[in-house]
């Protein structure tokens, strides 16, 4: 546990300098200065608005994307594509902040839900990959491995109530080996399968 909490740490670490860093992202690079890109606005037939920064006819450095939907993205860009760091601001209410890879969410990164829910942790092809803590609106968190958008491998889940399950998961479910807490003090180490009790352990 102490690994993932210290490899947790270091992510929000990263993801804080992020936050700063973003502040200052649609400033002009160093490429615009030096006349390797040119800045320049330009709408799509769908109604889409790109304002930033373009290399061979191609969004390509900082700029700022306006969907008509009411999205928005501002960050940088790579071959057409938003790679590098950025910020997603979604009209339903959601954001993310932090790495793309091609279009998608790749690195380390922090969103949050329209209800204030968030992740911060790693990311790999738009899922939830790697460690991260997840934070539910209504008080419940969970810091450990995912893989694939869902809770996987070691990790440890805090209830509302005052306890909290520390173990193995498999698909966002208690699964394998861990040690229950409740909230009376009174402390299991069992077995669990999909969520379910099976058995206590020595």
């Amino acid at each position: 546990m102490l690994a993932l909490q210290k490899r947790q740490q270091e992510i929000e670490e990263e993801v804080a300098k992020a936050s700063e860093r973003i502040q200052s992202i649609l400033l002009p690079s160093p490429e615009l200065v030096a006349g390797e890109r040119v800045f320049s606005q330009h709408r799509y037939d769908n109604g889409t608005i790109y304002i930033g920064e373009w290399k061979q006819e191609k969004r390509d450095g900082r700029g700022k994307q306006i969907w008509t939907s009411g999205d928005i993205y501002e960050g940088e860009w790579k071959d057409d594509k938003q790679h590098g760091l950025g910020k997603n601001i979604w009209a339903a209410g959601s954001e993310y902040l932090g790495y793309y890879n091609k279009d998608e969410k790749s690195g380390i990164g922090i969103y949050t839900w329209e209800d204030g829910s968030s992740y911060t942790g790693e990311w790999l092809k738009n899922c939830m990959n790697g460690v991260g803590r997840h934070k539910w609106a209504n008080g419940r968190e969970y810091l450990g491995s995912w893989k694939d958008g869902m809770r996987e491998g070691f990790g440890c889940l805090f209830n509302r109530n005052g306890s909290k399950y520390e173990g193995e998961f498999y698909q966002n479910k208690v699964h394998g080996v861990g040690v229950l807490q409740e909230q009376d003090g009174k402390v299991v180490r069992g077995l669990w399968r999909e969520g379910k009790f099976i058995k206590p352990l020595d």
